[in-house]
């Protein structure tokens, strides 16, 4: 098969999961978007979680129950319960083992850089909105 025929069938199974997906969304919950990078790269194939404000992440945190990047470092995140508080935390899962790996794995959180480092911060969603421009602008691979 030819290389366009294969990205013209990734890009329109990609179209379908999103379509699915919004429609499938409850009207009364919310959606998060934004981009994440790595190295200064759109960053695709990296695991995107909500957080509960009160937690950050932990080893061996499971990453399945998150969303994907697209290859273009741009995600998604339907369903989201309305005016709850989470951080939005990217994995870049480098071993491939679908868990959070210190020393292994780069991560990422949305927030506010301090000239020294990315400060977690919050976010919130209306009930049926959308909150974009959650971007993820740096991952770093953390010791143990």
């Amino acid at each position: 098969m030819k290389r366009g025929m294969v990205l013209r069938i990734f890009i329109l199974a990609a179209v379908l999961v999103l379509v699915a997906s919004v429609l499938t969304c409850d009207p009364s919950k919310g959606i998060i978007t934004g981009s994440v990078y790595y190295l200064g790269q759109p960053c695709g194939g990296t695991y995107v979680l909500l957080l509960d404000e009160d937690s950050l992440i932990f080893l061996n945190q499971p990453l399945e129950n998150g969303t994907i990047t697209f290859d273009t470092g741009g995600y998604i995140v339907v369903n989201v319960k309305p005016d709850t508080y989470y951080y939005v935390v990217a994995v870049k899962d480098l071993n491939g083992d679908l868990k959070y790996t210190p020393g292994t794995d780069a991560v990422g959180y949305y927030g506010d850089y301090d000239g020294l480092e990315w400060l977690p911060k919050s976010v919130s969603v209306p009930p049926g909105q959308t909150v974009s421009g959650i971007d993820i602008n740096e991952l770093y691979v953390l010791p143990f």
